[in-house]
């Protein structure tokens, strides 16, 4: 656990490199002032939120508990416990990563998007990768976040679990119970008691609402005509019409001709038929 310091340490200055990359950035773009200097520009809020949040951890050997009583019932949770749930929320950085390596994002894009009066940017390679391959986002992000909910909720509630009565030793068990929560399940076998653990479902089921709406919208697209298929189904529908049309019109000449045949072979018949309708 001794290398954790210096990984957060890394973590923080190399936030710090990046923001004063982008500030250089914007100066070569003529986006701001060529003199202006990082505490001076517009992202030094940024800079100064995410360092903070990125720099919270608890040092080796050093930890707590915070004791509460629920329900008539003592809770204890380890400030490690916390930390380490709040940490799950740097997740942000792979999102970052993977959109800065998009080919969405880097120079020639952006004078693309540009020269036609479009925002470029990370967003807009959000919604290009989203349009290009939504199914593989979708569900790397579904199960990144059941992972990192299902470990959530296990360690929030495992100290109430003798309360409870719900085994929550296993983590698979909180991954089941974010399962059925993000997917409107319910089968209630598994659900939080505790205050905090509601919070986290409440949370994931907010999130696992937005995913499958994404996934329904791709779905809807990806099923949708583009803007000469309706011609070729058209054309397709029209062409089996016909077929069936010269399908039916065989079989009722060669009905036709098979009555024609019968009735003429047997007069007799025809007349017989003749006078019941009489």
């Amino acid at each position: 656990m001794l290398y954790l310091c210096p990984a957060y340490d890394m973590l923080v200055v190399c936030i710090y490199k990046r923001y004063q990359c982008s500030l250089q950035l914007m100066k070569a773009q003529q986006q701001t002032s060529s003199k202006e200097m990082l505490y001076q520009s517009k992202i030094f809020k940024y800079m100064v939120l995410e360092l903070i949040y990125c720099a919270i951890h608890l040092p080796p050997g050093i930890n707590f508990s915070i004791e509460s009583s629920q329900q008539k019932a003592a809770l204890t949770y380890s400030a490690d416990c916390l930390i380490c749930i709040i940490s799950f929320g740097r997740l942000y950085l792979v999102w970052r990563l993977f959109a800065f390596y998009s080919i969405y994002n880097n120079d020639k894009a952006n004078q693309i998007c540009s020269e036609r009066n479009v925002e470029g940017g990370v967003s807009f390679a959000i919604k290009a990768e989203m349009k290009e391959r939504p199914y593989t986002i979708i569900s790397v992000a579904m199960g990144i976040s059941i992972i990192v909910f299902g470990i959530s909720l296990k360690m929030l509630e495992q100290p109430y679990m003798f309360v409870s009565a719900l085994d929550w030793e296993y983590i698979w068990n909180g991954m089941w119970c974010m399962i059925v929560l993000m997917t409107t399940v319910g089968y209630g076998d598994f659900y939080p008691r505790t205050h905090f653990g509601r919070i986290i479902c409440f949370i994931g089921c907010i999130w696992g609402q937005f995913l499958v709406s994404l996934m329904v919208v791709a779905l809807t697209y990806s099923v949708q005509f583009q803007r000469t298929e309706p011609i070729a189904y058209s054309t397709l529908k029209r062409i089996e019409q016909e077929d069936l049309n010269r399908l039916y019109a065989v079989k009722s000449i060669q009905s036709a001709w098979r009555l024609y045949n019968h009735l003429r072979k047997a007069p007799q018949t025809m007349t017989e038929l003749s006078l019941i309708h009489i």
